[in-house]
């Protein structure tokens, strides 16, 4: 397939470029210049172990604070598989608690089982100046943070209140962000607070790259994300090449399901999560996005935008902010007939 750029603007990625520095309601990140210990804080994992946009969006902002001077670290939770769970269990045996900390990514990554249970250590360790919590466990994690007297912000990047870990108005003297229009008014609807918007930041070099656009390319191929959708269309187009790029951990179920739809469909190709964006979109014609929850952002949209390839995605949550004119939104309830002519449109 060749997708062009029919109805859609691609001169530029729709959403604002975020800066570097967080303009926090009077709080900002160089203070006559002084450069600052910023730490990150999530008890979910983080790059290499778990891929999705909150992680992605922190390495970014991470690598542009560290470009800047800042002295920046993640603090995320372990998980037992891979080479560094694997690695940590086996050195469980011989040290009580190991300590986890590697520079995969460029900065300082600090490991554990339980980060709330480590935050002491971790700040007498890393004595940050400020402390940017993200999902998951938000609250309790902030709550530690000010016990221990660290300045804190906390950063939203979903509407789920399954794992916020509190109510954000039993936090006094906190700063809040949001990652979309769409993320603040539900926190202002819901809690009552006003919430600034720093939307995603990415680093132009990890995503532009030029594209043969020989595919459609859904990345995330889970039910959350509309894969059941995304199936649909495999079988509803098999004139049209797909790509479905892993990302977050399936069941054995479902797993064995997009392995029968590739051997059933011949215009369906699985591939494995990837750091290297541009791997990925040097052959998408289109992104599929067709999202069954309220994403508040929905990062790969922008990161397409980056090499002018449009994206069909769902009209709910923050994607409209992140597509803008560079796409087409469907209503996600939209009969499959729908979405197969947008796709159809953009060939």
């Amino acid at each position: 397939m060749r997708a062009g750029s029919k109805g859609c603007d691609l001169s530029q990625p729709s959403y604002t470029h975020s800066p570097v520095l967080l303009p926090t309601t009077g709080f900002h990140l160089e203070v006559s210049g002084r450069k600052l210990r910023i730490l990150f804080v999530s008890e979910f994992w983080h790059l290499p172990q778990q891929f999705g946009g909150v992680a992605s969006n922190t390495h970014d902002l991470a690598m542009g604070l560290a470009a800047r001077g800042h002295a920046v670290a993640v603090a995320a939770a372990l998980h037992s598989s891979g080479a560094l769970g694997l690695w940590t269990r086996a050195l469980g045996k011989l040290i009580p608690k190991p300590k986890v900390r590697d520079r995969l990514l460029g900065y300082p990554t600090y490991r554990r089982w339980n980060v709330l249970d480590a935050l002491p250590d971790l700040i007498r360790e890393i004595k940050p100046d400020v402390a940017i919590v993200q999902p998951w466990n938000q609250i309790r994690l902030a709550q530690e943070l000010q016990r221990l007297a660290v300045p804190v912000i906390v950063y939203f990047h979903d509407v789920d209140e399954t794992h916020l870990g509190g109510d954000p108005r039993s936090l006094k003297n906190a700063r809040f962000i949001a990652n979309s229009k769409f993320t603040a008014d539900w926190r202002r609807e819901r809690h009552g607070i006003e919430v600034p918007v720093l939307a995603p930041l990415f680093q132009r070099e990890r995503y532009a790259t030029k594209t043969d656009r020989s595919n459609v390319t859904f990345i995330n191929p889970h039910p959350a994300k509309g894969c059941d959708l995304a199936l649909a269309l495999v079988a509803r187009c098999p004139e049209i090449a797909f790509s479905f790029v892993r990302c977050w951990g399936l069941s054995l179920e479902q797993e064995a399901l997009l392995r029968a739809q590739a051997k059933a469909h011949r215009n369906l190709t699985l591939r494995p999560q990837t750091m290297n964006m541009k791997n990925v979109y040097r052959h998408a014609g289109i992104v599929l996005v067709p999202s069954q929850v309220d994403e508040s952002w929905g990062r790969v949209a922008s990161e397409a935008q980056f090499s002018g390839i449009p994206v069909v995605a769902s009209d709910r949550g923050g994607l409209p902010e992140a597509v803008g004119p560079g796409g087409i939104l469907i209503n996600p309830a939209a009969p499959v007939e729908d979405w197969a002519n947008a796709i159809r449109t953009l060939c």
